[in-house]
This record gives structure tokens, sequence and C-alpha cells, in this order.
């Protein structure tokens, strides 16, 4: 979130300090939104709500500035003062998939949706909401999972299940951490061999 990574719309691809920094330039410092999602979501998992949601609000703020509200694949990362707009990128796809869809990443990070099947095999949606302040109540309807649907009401750090057809249990709380497969665990330590 520093200031050379940091654009006010997203998170630059490279360090505006960095010398072959370019904000015109494909990976060498455009923002590119769904990269600024995967960030956000980075942030919310290591506790730091506050920047997610300013990650989220820039790349909402972005989306509302471009022609029928479409995020393109990506813009230049240009910074954000009280005049400027986000300055497409020519030749960028728009609308573009991953672009489309960090919109609905990013609403889950803030709403901290997380779906599983636990290891004893119930259905279960983790819900851990860190609405900011611009965004104080949020409801998604025909949240779809399973063989059904939800419509979820959040406000502030608050949710109300309205409806939920899904057969997915709602646990209000940070979804735990996955278990990595046992070939990535770190080994244990062997202890010291003795010398008979």
């Amino acid at each position: 979130m520093a200031p050379d990574m940091w654009s006010g719309w997203g998170i630059r691809t490279l360090s505006s300090d960095h010398v072959a920094y370019n904000p015109f330039s494909y990976h060498t410092g455009t923002v590119w939104p769904h990269d600024s999602a995967m960030i956000a979501g980075g942030f919310r998992r290591y506790g730091l709500d506050e920047a997610a949601g300013r990650v989220a609000k820039g790349v909402f703020d972005s989306a509302e500035r471009f022609a029928g509200n479409r995020l393109p694949e990506l813009f230049a990362g240009l910074p954000r003062d009280s005049a400027s707009l986000p300055v497409p990128y020519l030749g960028a796809s728009s609308p573009q998939a991953w672009a489309a869809a960090s919109v609905f990443r990013l609403v889950a990070v803030l709403c901290g949706i997380h779906a599983r099947v636990s290891p004893t095999g119930e259905r279960e949606l983790y819900v851990n909401p860190a609405l900011p302040d611009w965004l104080p109540e949020l409801t998604i309807t025909n949240l779809r999972a399973g063989g059904g649907a939800m419509d979820l009401r959040f406000h502030g750090g608050e949710v109300e299940a309205l409806r939920n057809s899904t057969g997915y249990q709602i646990v209000r709380a940070p979804a735990p951490r996955p278990v990595p497969p046992r070939y990535m665990r770190t080994p244990r330590a062997r202890p010291p061999a003795r010398h008979v």
C-alpha cells in the first residue's frame, strides 16, 4: 500500500520507483483488477482489513469511470488524484472475464465468504465480514451453492441469513486454513545419528 505500488485505483505490477517502471506498459506498472482482488484477499487473510477495503474501493471506483462500468483487463498505473480518471490501456480487452470476476472476488473478500466441505463431510459456508465505512451494508441474493441458493444480509460485522436452501451450514467465523497435502508438509527433524 506504499505510494510506489498503490496507484489509488489498484495495485501496480511494478513499483513506480523502479527504473523500468512505465505506467502504460503491460506488466511494468499497469493495474490489473484481478491482481488487486487477489492481493485484497491476502490482506484479509492476514488481518489487514482496512487495506483490503481500500483496494476494493479503488477497483470499484475505477469500474464506475469506465464505459458501462466494465473493468478492462488492465489500465494505466498513473497515480490517482482528485481530478484524474483511470487511463485505459490501448488494446486491453473490455469487458474481460477475470477483470469482471474481480468484482465478485472483492465482494467475497469483504464479506469473508469461503465454502468448504469439512473433514467429516458437512457442507459449511464461512462468513467473516469486515465491511468498510464506505460500504456499511450489503445484501447478496441468490448466492448459488450445492443444489440451492441463499440470501445473506451483511451489516458491519454482522450477517443474517434471509434464505438458505443450499444444504450449507452458515458459520460466522474466519475460514479454517487448509491443511497442506502430506507431500507438501515440512518433514520432521530427524534426531541426530548416534554412533555406537
